[in-house]
């Protein structure tokens, strides 16, 4: 039995009857009860993906393409593409901003305040 499996067991064990677990508990009818549960209960299982909004088209195709396999698979129950605006220029991203900190630009640029050109007369 894999250590998830027995985890779950437990778990169910002790909500099902109300008695904490010990070893001498698998030896009664109520542990096995416990265990074809927990075989029936998988946890969901999400896969998510994540990618820089600046990558080129064939490889988004392929993530893509990658994701919608995932999809097939029995035992995966859900496939989250997530993109994360990514600067053009220097890569960095909403969590991890450049040194000295940065903002976006506009939504649209995809371009970081420390990539963009200077504005002639304003400071930065």
């Amino acid at each position: 039995m894999s250590p998830e499996l027995h985890e779950r067991a437990v778990e169910i064990f002790e909500t099902t009857i109300g008695v904490e677990y010990s070893d001498q508990a698998e030896r009664t009818p109520e542990w096995g009860d416990a265990v074809a549960k927990a075989e029936e209960t998988t946890p969901a299982t999400t896969v998510t993906i994540t990618f820089a909004s600046n990558i080129p088209s064939p490889l988004l195709d392929r993530v893509t393409a990658f994701a919608a396999d995932l999809r097939r698979i029995p035992t995966i129950d859900a496939v989250d593409v997530v993109t994360i605006r990514t600067c053009r220029s220097c890569g960095c991203t909403d969590d991890q901003a450049c040194f000295g900190g940065c903002w976006w630009i506009s939504d649209d640029e995809g371009l970081c305040s420390a990539c963009a050109p200077a504005v002639p007369g304003e400071q930065r």
